[in-house]
């Protein structure tokens, strides 16, 4: 969780255009910085604050594309249905520094990552606006370099909003999710062994997760972009919201990065979406 998703941290959508915003360059490369207020975990009432550096790369292929925010692929030659590789990141969790999980293993790096299908249901041309129904599928693996373990798999049906307007680029999206009983066990369960008197044993399953609304807006010009988010999580109802380490019901996110292009294709390529 600390949900630091490659569109919430570097990348917030598509970059945009002043002029000649029906094409864009083949590909682009840069580096730039992310500053991030976050959740330690979805549920957790302490917070991760920092700023970290990014990479910033974008190619655009007749059938592929790779953006800070996803790999896409058309189906079907159909340009209202897209396959996509989404993939999150979460930071990991230091035990020690979370007093509701003080004397718990810690909970390492944890990348989720797998297709989403994605139909455009809406989409005006002119201001290139679109609608569409996204469901992705995402197997979880937590890893600190010397091993990866698979952690379960989540699913993340959403409806998404996404408008160019000169150089800015807004996105809007909201969804629920549904997490199978190991993702749940990494971040909510408490093995008996660790059980102490404010903390009691608990065991979780697989089931409905929460829902989530966010929010994100980027501007270029020229070589710089410049982007931010903010993301709301609601677990209220999440079959694991009695879990003794689900101390807040709901959590904000916030973040803000910034990126130098310092390489272009001077070949354009049409924009998808």
């Amino acid at each position: 969780m600390n949900k630091l998703c490659l569109y919430s941290l570097l990348v917030l959508g598509a970059p945009a255009y002043c002029a000649d915003i029906d094409t864009l360059p083949r590909w682009e490369a840069g580096v730039g910085a992310a500053t991030l207020n976050l959740p330690q975990y979805v549920g957790s009432d302490q917070r991760t604050r920092g700023t970290l550096p990014v990479p910033y790369f974008v190619f655009r292929g007749e059938s592929i594309r790779i953006s800070r925010e996803s790999m896409s692929g058309r189906l079907f030659k159909r340009a209202d249905l897209v396959m996509d590789l989404s993939a999150e990141f979460s930071l990991p969790v230091e035990s020690v520094e979370n007093h509701a999980r003080d004397g718990m293993p810690d909970i390492d790096f944890v990348v989720e990552v797998g297709p989403a299908l994605r139909y455009i249901f809406l989409r005006n041309t002119p201001e290139h606006r679109t609608m569409s129904i996204e469901l992705p599928l995402r197997a979880v693996f937590q890893s600190n370099l010397r091993y990866i373990d698979h952690e379960g798999w989540r699913v993340n049906p959403r409806l998404r909003y996404r408008e160019h307007f000169g150089a800015w680029h807004l996105s809007l999206w909201g969804g629920a999710y549904w997490n199978d009983r190991r993702y749940n066990q990494l971040y909510y369960a408490v093995e008996p062994e660790y059980a102490t008197a404010l903390r009691p044993a608990y065991e979780t399953s697989d089931g409905y997760g929460g829902w989530a609304v966010s929010s994100s807006l980027s501007w270029r010009h020229e070589d710089w972009w410049v982007g931010g988010f903010i993301r709301w999580y609601d677990i209220s109802r999440a079959n694991f919201r009695d879990s003794p380490l689900a101390i807040e019901q709901s959590n904000l996110g916030f973040g803000l990065a910034a990126a130098w292009i310092f390489k272009s294709s001077t070949e354009r390529v049409p924009r998808w979406d």
